[in-house]
């Protein structure tokens, strides 16, 4: 993620020379919420993986030229996840800690769980495997009837 504090038109270029210099540029994806940063990237890099990080869903945020969206639960919402997946666009949400808002952004569709319990997350795809489609299902419907 690429931070802001400001004006900083040297911060693209140095993180790219890092990633270019280690031969990380194309297994990194790198997200900001500073829309200029994503222009200089897409610019600088045309081939790297970028993707807007917003905690609110004003706009239209499918529209922007990146190639995935990281938002925030609360702005992750059925006819986001339907507009990112229209664009070929992933749709990540962050931050999940629990199991209820990671089944919720799995059914939902979102390609991208961002987590600081990593194997808590894993046990939520593990039981998730190990259900019935039926229970999945009802699991979704139950979700939705409660937002």
């Amino acid at each position: 993620e690429l931070k802001y504090y400001g004006p900083d038109p040297e911060l693209v270029p140095a993180t790219l020379a890092v990633l270019n210099e280690y031969e990380l540029l194309e297994e990194s994806e790198l997200m900001s919420l500073d829309r200029s940063a994503l222009r200089q990237l897409r610019e600088k890099a045309p081939k790297a993986r970028i993707g807007f990080l917003s905690a609110v869903a004003l706009g239209r945020l499918a529209q922007l030229d990146v190639d995935f969206l990281a938002v925030s639960k609360g702005a992750a919402t059925t006819s986001l996840a339907a507009a990112t997946a229209d664009r070929g666009m992933e749709l990540c949400v962050w931050t999940l800690n629990d199991r209820k808002s990671i089944s919720a952004a799995i059914d939902l569709g979102a390609e991208g769980i961002i987590t600081d319990d990593v194997p808590l997350y894993f046990d939520v795809l593990r039981v998730r495997r190990e259900m019935s489609e039926l229970e999945r299902l009802l699991l979704r419907f139950v979700g939705r009837a409660r937002r």
